[in-house]
């Protein structure tokens, strides 16, 4: 289990990542840390209705650096459109999350892991190690 920090302006968030080998890849499974959501919302009653949604990130290990690529949002959203995936999904607002059993995401992951979805330098994320 990895905490992830994430600092954007004047708000930091936190996540929970779980690194896991398919095939030949690393991925990350990221989820919302529970304590952060809930002292994000104003509401007791309101932490029922979030949902933690998994983001997943391919990871590469190059030059003592770790660069995770995550799902490029256009990119799969063509696929869907083609008909290049059979991923079972919903959509709210803009947002497309996929909703279907572990293995098959599992699959997807795998077939896609060399595709430009997964592997553009200008998309990717530098992760550095922060000092407790």
């Amino acid at each position: 289990l990895y905490i992830i920090k994430i600092i954007e302006k004047k708000d930091t968030s936190y996540l929970e990542g779980r690194l896991a080998k398919l095939d030949k890849y690393y991925f990350l499974d990221v989820i919302p840390n529970d304590d952060d959501v809930e002292s994000k919302l104003d509401d007791d009653y309101m932490i029922g209705l979030v949902a933690p949604m998994h983001g997943f990130f391919k990871i590469h290990f190059k030059e003592g650096r770790i660069i995770a690529n995550e799902i490029g949002y256009n990119d799969f959203e063509k696929l869907i459109e083609e008909k290049k995936i059979r991923l079972e999904y919903i959509t709210r607002g803009d947002r497309i999350i996929i909703t279907d059993k572990t293995a098959n995401i599992q699959k997807f992951l795998v077939k896609f892991a060399d595709t430009k979805m997964f592997n553009d330098p200008k998309e990717a994320l530098i992760l550095k190690r922060v000092k407790n």
